[in-house]
């Protein structure tokens, strides 16, 4: 017998038969491929100016790098014979090389010139190590072109500016591709890639290098796309009662990834990347899309402009078509309005608020953005700018779709301000005239609580201290100055501290109500969230409290160390729970574990299961990297992406039940400006765990945070001072402290922190992840035995039927991942680069089922081969052999 509990001989003969399969599965039309540095460059002079780079980190182990201090008047052009196959539409995808972005002008034979350059997407940013030091390397997708069989000439064009300023662009090598393309670094689809064990990481030699694939000839077995309606079939979306409902009454959650601007631009990708994008994540289960960083300089606003008040109209084509590519899957979309928005001299708003060139510092702590950011509450200009700008986007047709996002049901959500408040803005990223305006409306609003500065002395200066005012502050010559003061100020401070609190409060809340009525009377249907981050200390609970304005509560968490979240409850991305609000929906717009592959797969099916246990509305995942499956360990990793399908079961589909409300935090305003203190941290029970007992006082014990294993936890705003609710007796029922075990109130949860793993029980999907080597982990329907240190093994039912009488069943085997290595020629060693080396899961996976025949599937979701599954009674049991490729299996008929 081997490893995996079958006759060595049996092994063999099917191994042979998977890897004939994976040959015959996997040979598909290779791409057409060419290299950089085989360029004939025109005019000849310039070709000195061309030298190639070596490395093993580029294809071919060279890349063209194209550079001049001066461009000719008749530019500088590289060309390449290349030979296509056939007749048809192919996909342009190039590997380019020093600020990737850097503008040029393509074409095929005698086409007329396309331009290249800050609107295209680019993926798979690594280093590549060099004699000379690190060099960059990307895939950018150009666009799809039609070509007939035969010879063809390919052309890159630089052209001569106005200033005739040099050049430094380079190119590895490009592909031309009938079928779909899937990016591995320097690899192409049809080669071997090799493995180089880094040492000192946990990878060794039987671990496979990831190499995403696709099968066109046949229809992928991992495909939830009929998870989705087509969006706005149900109306638009609504809250009602802190859950999100369609207008028909159909409830909905949602499950995605963010795009960014600053995450490879997908904002902005080309079209057929768009599409590559909305049906990749449609298989996979996803219905949402957070759009991210869109009013930075040089992202949607036209940077060619002396101001910020107009848009590019390039990468508004873009972001229309991206919207329009997701819609068509059914995928809605999340606007994120504002976030590091900052000005330039023809908008007028001061030089305090105008970005340098260069960047957003100004040689000391002063950061432009976060102070532009700040201001956005107060400062009358800036304030209306955004207005104005809000309304060009969320009003503007989308020709694509023939309605503005304001009239789109696609549009499931609006955040208005990303990561900001106003207590951000009251230390050092305040100047000039920015400073002297709130100071301004500060202190009429004293004038009008005291009406004179002798009854403010009286009310701020507190016995036995110094004045509470600083130099020549007079309220009545209109001077009292915001200081840096906030909540839990001492001395002579105290009591002006409270005032200005009151004051910061009222500004928040009046901005935000400002702007959602402006943008409801522009026509905007969706819930609307008003900004998700914390404050400074104490004042994180009146931003939260500033957020119930909108229909969705929204948070960001990240956890990143590279540890474990599962041996305690109260550890990293769950922790978040505790911010959620009664009568409001709740979602988290950013969350990851930066586990650099070692714990990938507990994050998503953890954060999948306690959002369904805690009843959340909207998850979205940091940070979508590439338009379709990842080779390397970017912020998504390959094996968060293989568990989103398991994610849709659990969360969308509602595998995992919602608890009942077993914990409320209920908040009177004399507690919310207090100076009591509140923290959150990611290993030990914030303070503001502490529950009230029948006095009305904070009492101990603190509420534990297996709580939010438990069920729902929310804070409720009151009155008066209430006692806060406690389900003792449902905590004492699920917790089992003596052996490290807590379970859901629905008992389909069971979380050993104990020993670092958890099982889930549902009917429709069960299975394990976390630490689970060495156990026979049961479930209802399903047994895992496995040797892996730390894996995710799921099975789910695909026809929603419970998992025993399911016609189709997915079960899930995803391990750890590290970098795979390339070498330094200057040292010799090794370094990261893609495809990342991912662990084969090996063991035995026993399944309720009368269904019989079993499929190894790759990571991409198609059929690989046969596997040669045994029947034990009621159970089917099926070899996990760790074959490469392998991430799921199928079960069916």
């Amino acid at each position: 017998m081997n490893r995996i509990g079958f006759p060595a001989g049996q092994y063999r003969i099917h191994a042979c038969v998977f890897a004939a399969a994976c040959v015959a599965c996997l040979a598909a039309s290779p791409p057409v491929w060419w290299e950089g540095e085989d360029a004939t460059v025109v005019p000849e002079q310039a070709k000195r100016f061309c030298p190639t780079v070596e490395s093993e980190g580029f294809s071919g182990g060279r890349m063209l790098h194209a550079s001049m201090q001066k461009v000719p008047d008749e530019g500088v052009t590289l060309r390449w014979e290349i030979t296509t196959p056939g007749d048809g539409v192919y996909a342009l995808w190039g590997r380019l090389g020093y600020r990737p972005w850097s503008s040029h002008q393509w074409r095929f034979d005698d086409q007329p010139w396309n331009e290249f350059g800050t609107s295209y997407g680019f993926f798979e940013f690594i280093k590549v190590p060099t004699e000379q030091g690190l060099a960059e390397a990307c895939w950018a997708p150009y666009a799809n072109v039609t070509l007939s069989a035969g010879v063809h000439r390919f052309e890159i064009r630089i052209a001569a500016t106005e200033t005739k300023a040099g050049f430094l662009q380079s190119f590895d090598c490009f592909a031309l591709a009938r079928e779909p393309f899937v990016p591995a670094g320097r690899f192409r689809p049809d080669d071997t890639i090799p493995v180089n064990v880094i040492p000192g990481t946990l990878a060794d030699n039987t671990w496979w290098p990831l190499h995403p694939r696709v099968d066109a000839a046949q229809q992928p077995a991992v495909d939830l796309s009929f998870m989705n309606d087509a969006a706005g079939a149900h109306g638009f979306v609504t809250m009602k009662d802190g859950e999100l409902l369609f207008e028909d009454g159909t409830p909905v959650r949602f499950w995605g990834p963010n795009v960014s601007y600053w995450q490879g631009n997908l904002v902005y990708m080309e079209h057929m990347a768009a599409d590559t994008f909305a049906a990749f994540l449609a298989r996979l289960g996803v219905n949402i899309v957070r759009i991210h960083v869109l009013h930075a300089i040089n992202s949607l606003i036209d940077d060619t402009r002396n101001d910020t008040q107009e848009f590019d109209q390039g990468k508004l084509d873009r972001l229309d078509y991206l919207i329009a590519a997701l819609g068509r899957r059914g995928i809605y979309v999340n606007i994120d309005l504002m976030y590091h928005r900052t000005f330039k001299p023809g908008d007028e708003v001061g030089e305090e608020l105008i970005v340098p060139e260069g960047g957003g510092r100004r040689g000391d702590e002063y950061n432009v953005s976060w102070a532009c950011g700040a201001a956005s509450f107060w400062h009358p200009r800036v304030i209306e700018l955004n207005l104005e700008l809000y309304r060009k986007l969320l009003t503007h047709v989308n020709p694509y779709t023939k309605k503005s996002l304001a009239e789109m049901p696609q549009m499931a959500m609006c955040t208005i301000h990303n990561e900001q408040s106003i207590f951000w803005g009251t230390s050092n990223m305040r100047r000039g005239r920015t400073a002297e305006i709130l100071d301004e409306i500060f202190a009429a609003w004293l004038a009008r609580k005291y009406g004179t500065h002798e009854k403010l002395a009286a009310a701020w200066q507190a016995p036995g201290q110094p004045s509470p005012f600083d130099g020549d502050e007079n309220l009545d010559d209109g001077r009292v100055k915001v200081g840096t003061i906030v909540m839990g100020a001492h001395g002579r401070n105290a009591r002006r501290a409270a005032d200005q609190v009151a004051f910061l409060y009222e500004m928040e809340t009046g901005f935000y109500q400002r702007v959602i009525a402006a943008m409801r009377s522009w026509g905007v249907k969706c819930p609307l969230i008003t900004s998700n981050w914390q404050g400074g200390g104490n004042t994180t609970r009146l931003v939260l409290q500033a957020s119930t304005l909108g229909e969705v509560v929204d948070r960001h968490i990240y956890f990143s160390r590279p540890v474990t979240m599962l041996d305690s409850v109260g550890k990293g991305l769950p922790m978040i729970g505790f911010d959620q609000q009664a009568g409001r929906a709740f979602s988290v717009s950013e969350w990851n574990h930066g586990s650099d592959g070692r714990y990938m797969a507990e994050t998503v099916p953890l954060m999948a299961t306690v959002g369904a246990v805690q009843g959340w509305d909207a998850l979205f995942q940091f940070c979508a990297g590439t338009p379709t499956w990842p080779s390397g360990l970017g912020s998504i990793t390959p094996g968060h992406y293989a568990l989103y399908p398991f994610a849709a079961m659990i969360f969308r589909r509602g595998d995992i039940a919602q608890g009942p409300v077993v914990f409320e935090r209920r908040r009177d305003p004399a507690y919310q400006f207090s100076s009591q203190p509140e923290s959150r941290s990611e290993t030990t029970d914030p303070a503001a765990l502490r529950f009230r007992d029948a006095g009305g006082s904070d009492a101990t014990p603190r509420v534990p945070a297996e709580v939010l294993a438990i069920g729902r936890v929310q804070n409720a705003y009151v009155d008066a001072p209430t006692n806060d609710l406690l389900d003792t007796a449902l905590i004492a029922r699920c917790r089992d402290a003596t052996n490290g075990v807590v379970s859901s109130a629905a008992g389909d949860v069971a979380w050993h922190y104990g020993g670092a793993y958890v099982l889930l029980k549902g009917a429709r999907t069960q299975g394990a992840f976390g630490a689970l080597a060495g156990r026979a982990l049961a479930c209802p329907d399903v047994t895992i035995m496995t040797s892996n240190a730390h894996a995710a093994l799921l099975v789910t039912a695909l026809d929603a039927r419970p998992i025993r009488s399911s016609t189709r069943l997915l079960a899930g085997a995803v391990g750890r991942a590290q970098g795979n290595g390339v070498r330094d020629p200057r040292t010799g060693g090794l370094v990261s680069t893609p495809p990342c080396l991912i662990e084969p899961v090996t063991g035995e996976l026993r399944v309720r089922t009368a269904l019989t025949n079993v499929h190894a599937v790759s990571y991409t979701g198609y059929r690989l081969a046969r596997v040669p599954a045994r029947r034990d009674g009621a159970f089917l049991v099926v070899p996990l052999a760790g074959q490469p490729g392998v991430m799921y299996y199928e079960i069916a008929e």
